[in-house]
């Protein structure tokens, strides 16, 4: 997988300063004292109301319910099977758009909290990632299509479905946790004959199981009543038969890896 963890990290830390920077607005519009007269009194005042609110204590135990969205990394690799095992497939990294929902219950015990996620994400818009035949049958190490140069090989993670236990400890006002376990895909494959008019054949989709593996940041805002995150995920899906019904004999197995990088949303019910 050629994702750019460097990328990932700008995206993070930006994050971070909006979402502490939005936070800071927030108070600051709801104390007058800060926007008063500029005495050092008002000033040292309105300090110690933030610093105050942003510590204050918070209980993460309950259920939780939120909106996600950012970016998702995903590429495919495999052959033919069974038909031309000795013709490969793959699909470069592709950088896709993605939203969804997601909900669990956390416990919280001292400076520690566990508890269970799941969760569902959609790409948004034409999320095709492809790559041009090389009219050899390539296989791994070496990836390629191996179709003829005139056909290309293409795949689309369409909606991403997990669910795991997550551990959190907590840093200030942050939580810091892991989270993995079961992830499913349905993942769509075809090829685009480039001829008039270009023309798509074994067109076929899959559901894929696998499993993922992550981690993130919460951050209560607005009193608790809202809170506002970035959580990175790592999905492998396992080998899968693709059957076209147009050109049987080009069925494929395919397995697919991805990388999600989201903002989020989350509302919790209750403590």
């Amino acid at each position: 997988m050629r994702f750019r963890f460097w990328k990932a990290g700008i995206f993070a830390l930006i994050a971070n300063l909006f979402v502490f920077g939005g936070a800071l607005v927030a108070h600051a519009q709801s104390s007058p004292s800060l926007w008063g007269m500029g005495t050092t009194q008002n000033i040292d005042d309105a300090a110690r109301n933030l610093y105050a609110s942003y510590n204050k204590p918070f209980n993460w135990s309950g259920f939780y319910f939120g909106v996600n969205g950012g970016g998702l990394w995903n590429e495919t690799a495999g052959n033919f099977c069974p038909d031309n095992c000795d013709l490969g497939w793959a699909t470069r990294t592709k950088v896709s758009s993605i939203a969804g929902l997601h909900a669990g219950f956390l416990m919280q015990s001292g400076m520690y909290v566990y508890g269970l996620e799941g969760g569902w994400s959609v790409t948004l818009g034409d999320s095709y990632s492809s790559s041009m035949g090389n009219n050899t049958g390539q296989l791994p190490p070496i990836l390629g299509c191996g179709l003829n140069v005139i056909h290309d090989c293409e795949a689309q993670t369409k909606d991403i479905y997990y669910v795991g236990p997550r551990v959190g400890i907590l840093w200030g006002p942050w939580q810091i946790y892991a989270t993995g376990g079961y992830a499913g895909a349905n993942i769509e494959t075809r090829s685009m004959a480039f001829i008039v008019p270009p023309t798509v054949i074994i067109d076929s989709r899959a559901f894929h199981n696998g499993w993922y593996a992550g981690g993130g940041a919460d951050l209560p805002a607005f009193n608790g009543n809202l809170i506002v995150g970035i959580d990175y995920k790592h999905y492998v899906f396992n080998s899968t038969a693709h059957l076209p019904t147009d050109i049987p004999t080009l069925s494929t197995r395919i397995k697919s890896d991805a990388d999600a990088l989201t903002l989020r949303l989350t509302i919790k019910t209750g403590g």
